[in-house]
């Protein structure tokens, strides 16, 4: 059943991508995304205080 939902899910986010395309055009899409990584990447690699202070003194 995982399959399924993976394809449905994978669905929904095509048809999202290609509306949203639709809507801004390609250039002001291909800038968004490119953006999006950017910020998830920071996201990512970001370490808080909190996560500094909990889990540097378990090294």
């Amino acid at each position: 059943m995982k399959c399924v939902a993976d394809h449905c899910k994978s669905d929904v986010s095509s048809r999202l991508s290609f509306l949203i395309r639709e809507t801004l055009g390609d250039h002001i899409f291909d800038r968004f995304i490119k953006n999006k990584k950017v910020e998830w990447d920071r996201f990512r690699t970001h370490v808080s205080q909190y996560e500094i202070e909990r889990y540097l003194p378990l090294l």
